[in-house]
């Protein structure tokens, strides 16, 4: 029987998602088709051929609630309904072997793959890919033990890290033989591939100074004002932020340096794919990463722009948060800040401690980590199914 693997997901982009492409890429290596669902914030309905060779193809909805304004109970539960019925029809029009339900928000797929599997096809294997914890389902005694009886449909439940495994077991007690840890490392490939160039455009900006790779400031939980305002302090270099940025981190950036100071050493480029990315990590002296510990999922967080940074050999700085904190005290790959970068005036001594440091972090302390941290491991879950 022909393998066939249907995705169900959520995304900002499906070309600035990192996990979807490596996951494709892995199953289409063993000789999956593989049909995607995805919505996107865009909320475009389209249908194309990603790839027609090794047979993958997209297909993106459009929810008629999202071209609505937003507005009570009646509109969500439209919604709901919409994406439901259009999950259901769509796995029962693909008649897949395999299908992987990504985050915890697409819990009603489960219900849809569950129908399927009942009604359809009952070897058919569910995975269930939980990118974060799921905080909602830990309200009260009833929600836990909702999430526990929608935790009997898959076949495999998939983590970031051992710290999410764990705290998943001990908060809803289900049994540990149905979890298997799918990291975010990057793919041998990535790690391995040769240095790129920066655009003309970095180059302008940058001239001869080293600049600073910083991701998404403009999220409060990243601490963005905190990590441009300590590089601009404490160093001459420039800085190129990745993302989306918001009227109030420009207004207090400009408060605290300057419109021209911000003008002259800070680049916004707005959201960029994963390939646009590598050349800015490529040519950057460091890197600042950081995650509000006090939230759960970012005390347990396994981010892609850690191990984007690392398997290229860029030295970062990071919280006390341990998916990051252990890797990099293990590896020797950069500086851990004294918390989780809410104090300015710590995070500035994290990057005095960086410019003098910089040039001493060993190309082998990468290879080291490169043993350890590529996607590839994740073969061994992989090949269960």
């Amino acid at each position: 029987m022909p393998k066939h693997l249907v995705i169900i997901h959520r995304s900002v982009g499906w070309d600035k998602d990192s996990r979807i492409r490596k996951l494709i890429n892995s199953f289409s290596k063993k000789s999956f088709e593989i049909s995607a669902l995805i919505w996107e914030r865009a909320n475009l309905k389209q249908t194309k051929t990603i790839n027609k060779k090794t047979k993958i193809y997209l297909s993106k909805i459009a929810l008629t609630s999202k071209q609505k304004i937003r507005g009570g109970a009646l509109i969500s539960f439209f919604e709901i309904i919409q994406e439901f019925f259009q999950g259901l029809f769509f796995i029962i029009k693909k008649k897949p072997t395999l299908i992987l339900i990504q985050n915890h928000r697409q819990f009603l797929h489960l219900l849809s793959s569950y129908f399927y599997k009942f009604f359809f096809e009952r070897n058919v294997k569910i995975i269930w890919d939980l990118r974060e914890i799921p905080p909602f389902f830990e309200r009260n005694i009833i929600t836990k033990f909702f999430f526990s009886l929608l935790c009997l449909i898959p076949s495999h439940i998939w983590v970031m890290n051992k710290g999410r495994l764990n705290h998943m077991i001990d908060i809803y007690k289900i049994s540990k033989k149905k979890f298997h840890i799918v990291s975010n490392f990057c793919e041998k490939e990535y790690w391995k591939s040769d240095k790129d160039i920066l655009g003309i455009e970095f180059q302008k900006f940058v001239k001869h100074y080293d600049y600073v790779y910083i991701q998404n400031p403009f999220l409060e939980l990243h601490y963005g004002f905190n990590s441009i305002a300590s590089v601009l302090a404490e160093t001459k270099n420039k800085i190129i932020c990745t993302g989306n940025i918001t009227s109030n981190l420009m207004e207090n950036l400009t408060k605290m340096f300057g419109s021209q100071v911000i003008r002259n050493r800070v680049l916004f480029t707005g959201v960029l794919s994963e390939k646009d990315l590598k050349p800015l990590i490529d040519n950057c002296v460091y890197s600042i990463i950081l995650y509000d510990y006090e939230i759960l999922n970012q005390y347990f967080c396994d981010p892609n722009r850690f191990y984007h940074c690392i398997s290229r050999g860029i030295p970062v700085i990071v919280g006390k948060n341990p998916g990051m904190a252990d890797k990099v005290k293990l590896f020797g790959l950069g500086v851990i800040a004294n918390d989780d970068g809410r104090d300015l005036n710590l995070l500035r001594k994290s990057v005095l401690q960086m410019e003098l440091m910089k040039d001493s972090f060993s190309e082998e302390s990468f290879k080291r980590a490169e043993k350890f941290l590529i996607w590839e491991q994740n073969n061994k879950v992989f090949d269960l199914l």
